[in-house]
């Protein structure tokens, strides 16, 4: 038998550094063999409701290049999006999965729009077992964007409803929706399941 190892496409986006002298390419499979590799998954993951444009943008010691992640839901909706009551379970979250070499050091940033962006919260964890594809990574950093007046202003996302929209707020079972009967300002978040009209 030969030396354990991993097949992979036959892609610039496959941009680690040394597999291209490594591994064998196979033109007419559009694949590589590259005996001796294997790659390290970890899960990023965010708000179910983060913005479906953000992308997670990763260099390191162990990248030649910058390797581009786009999140997902991990919700079986025939193609459709989460309803609103999958929308309150908080378990579910946008997931951004990145397969890299192990033992390397690694620096991420989100991205929203072509700006450097935050997505209210980040969690990591590895998916792979633990010593399955040697050390784990030296370094993973996800660097947030410079904090700004903005940013302390809201510390509670839509916190006043003035967009007019029920934004990052959920409620299980769904229910919640604009008014314009608002105590100050133009509108206030209310739910339908209220016995009579709530200003939340």
């Amino acid at each position: 038998m030969g030396e354990p190892g991993l097949i992979v496409t036959d892609s610039d986006k496959m941009n680690f550094v040394g597999w291209d002298t490594e591994c064998t390419t196979h033109p007419e499979d559009c694949m590589k063999t590259c005996p001796g590799k294997c790659l390290q998954t970890l899960g990023v993951f965010t708000h179910i409701l983060t913005n479906s444009n953000f992308t997670l943008e990763i260099t390191g010691d162990e990248i030649d290049g910058i390797v581009k992640v786009i999140g997902y839901f991990d919700i079986e909706n025939d193609g459709e999006d989460p309803s609103p009551f999958q929308l309150t379970m908080a378990h579910f979250t946008r997931k951004f999965f990145v397969s890299l070499p192990p033992g390397g050091n690694y620096n991420a940033k989100f991205y929203l729009d072509g700006e450097h962006a935050w997505p209210t919260f980040t969690a990591v964890g590895y998916e792979d077992a633990p010593g399955g594809c040697g050390a784990n990574f030296t370094l993973f950093v996800i660097e947030r964007p410079p904090v700004t007046a903005d940013t302390c202003a809201n510390l509670i996302e839509g916190g006043d409803f003035e967009d007019g929209t029920t934004g990052m707020w959920t409620h299980l079972a769904d229910g919640l929706y604009m008014i314009e009967k608002a105590y100050a300002g133009s509108y206030a978040l209310t739910s339908k399941y209220a016995s009579q009209v709530t200003w939340l």
